[in-house]
């Protein structure tokens, strides 16, 4: 991995900005600060764990982490590109308030920006000067306007059900008979209300998420043991190994055997 650095630090806030690049697949990155850090995957796309969740990133894809939290992005593409900046300061905070990212939300859908890089440039011209620093200034809370815009802080309602709801899905989706009903219950929330209220804020029903869950699990396992694939369904909550097997395939277009297979011959290539 290659990292190239432009950036200055703004005294009052540090400020630092700059940009990844993985010249190689899989190469991976600790994305972790002690102090917040905002990154645009530019380009390419990777696996993304925070708080030891995956999360599958492609690109104009945003990832907020905060301080001290354990983070890593491993690039599934050569030449894959992360915009960066890292920053401090109250007010930059209370923007980032007004955002979806201080609701345990950390990774935005595809947002377009304009002009991404130089949005990103925010210390270009930042050399200590009261009215250089005073665009630096500027140009950070520009930023931080277009997640305010574009990734809103949710609702109350969204706050007290959906993350309840995907927390306790996190805990319990390797038990094989956990279902949405399980969820709903738990909420004491009708399901057809929670399933509109989940599908509105997670792009996705109940069903759906705990099925991601179990498939990146699954994946997880293909790549890095030597489970049977019976056991392997099992281990990601999977009761049925046909079920397992052709839900695989329907969302990663291989089987799992497939899948396994490639990714061996895919590290073997790297040796």
């Amino acid at each position: 991995m290659e990292k190239y650095n432009k950036y200055n630090i703004q005294a009052a806030h540090n400020i630092l900005n700059g940009k990844y690049h993985f010249s190689k697949k899989y190469s991976i990155i600790a994305l972790n600060q002690n102090i917040p850090a905002l990154y645009y995957v530019l380009k390419g796309s990777g696996i993304l764990w925070i708080d030891k969740i995956k999360y599958d990133i492609t690109e104009m894809q945003s990832i907020f982490v905060r301080p001290n939290v354990e983070a890593t992005f491993e690039c599934g593409d050569d030449n894959c590109e992360l915009l960066y900046v890292f920053f401090t300061g109250v007010d930059y905070m209370w923007l980032i308030s007004h955002t979806a990212f201080t609701s345990g939300l950390y990774v935005t859908p595809p947002i377009e920006l304009p002009d991404v890089e130089k949005l990103f440039n925010i210390t270009v011209d930042g050399k200590g000067d009261i009215y250089q620093n005073a665009r630096i200034n500027a140009r950070m809370c520009y930023l931080l306007s277009y997640y305010i815009q574009y990734f809103p802080a949710v609702n109350e309602e969204f706050n007290h059900y959906v993350l309840s709801a995907a927390k306790y899905i996190e805990l319990n989706y390797r038990n094989s008979s956990f279902t949405a009903t399980d969820v709903s219950n738990y909420l004491k929330l009708d399901r057809s209300y929670l399933y509109k209220l989940f599908k509105s804020e997670m792009g996705m029903s109940v069903h759906d998420y705990i099925n991601k869950l179990r498939i990146s699990r699954a994946s997880s396992l293909l790549a890095t043991s030597n489970l049977t694939i019976k056991d392997v369904a099992s281990e990601s909550g999977f009761a049925d190994q046909m079920y397992f097997s052709r839900l695989f395939k329907k969302k990663k277009n291989l089987t799992p055997s497939q899948y396994r297979s490639y990714f061996k011959d895919s590290q073997q290539d790297d040796i």
